[in-house]
């Protein structure tokens, strides 16, 4: 019995029907461009996340900026560019791995704030001493930690509040403020989210 063959269509190149859109960074990161996507609708790129390095956006290969990933998501496009919103960041695993030995506690404490501009962001801290100390004192330090990055970001706008969490400034001031606690070694934002209504 002979087999019928079917009849090919034309072969349509999907990836040649998508546009390319050039994302961009808000203005926490002053508009700079974060890279291309493709899209062969608008609508589609709309909440879409894009995850990149700080270093990438900053240029700076300082310590922090080496380690951690940035999150931003698609919130409108207009033309050719899809215009994002900051979603939070998170240092990576391997880094915090390096920070962490047994000779020291680890505090890590997750507090949920909201900014003066009333945006609401997660904010997950690493701290660590400069040797082991007794469970009081971690609770003590926990305990300071929530009360200074709560009243921090009720008198801050976001953008300043988040700089301030990128970029170290914040841990730099906790860390002088715990150490009349217990002798501290570091302090690091591990993570943040910002949690804005879908």
């Amino acid at each position: 019995m002979a087999v019928k063959k079917r009849r090919r269509g034309k072969v349509v190149d999907k990836w040649k029907a998508k546009t390319l859109y050039q994302v961009v960074a808000p203005d926490l990161f002053q508009g700079k461009e974060l890279g291309y996507v493709a899209a062969n609708e608008d609508s589609k790129l709309i909440d879409r996340v894009i995850r990149i390095g700080m270093s990438d956006v900053t240029g700076s290969f300082d310590e922090l900026n080496m380690y951690t990933m940035l999150r931003f998501r698609i919130t409108d496009v207009k033309g050719t560019h899809a215009y994002t919103s900051f979603d939070g960041h998170e240092l990576s695993r391997a880094y915090v791995r390096t920070l962490t030995t047994r000779r020291h506690s680890l505090v890590d404490p997750v507090v949920d704030v909201i900014t003066k501009d009333e945006v609401p962001v997660r904010v997950k801290g690493l701290i660590i001493t400069a040797h082991r100390v007794s469970s009081p004192k971690k609770t003590a330090i926990r305990k300071l930690f929530e009360k200074e990055v709560t009243e921090f970001a009720s008198s801050t706008p976001f953008n300043e509040f988040m700089n301030a969490l990128l970029l170290g400034k914040f841990g730099n001031e906790f860390s002088v403020k715990a150490r009349k606690i217990v002798p501290i070694r570091t302090v690091r934002i591990r993570k943040t989210e910002v949690k804005r209504k879908r």
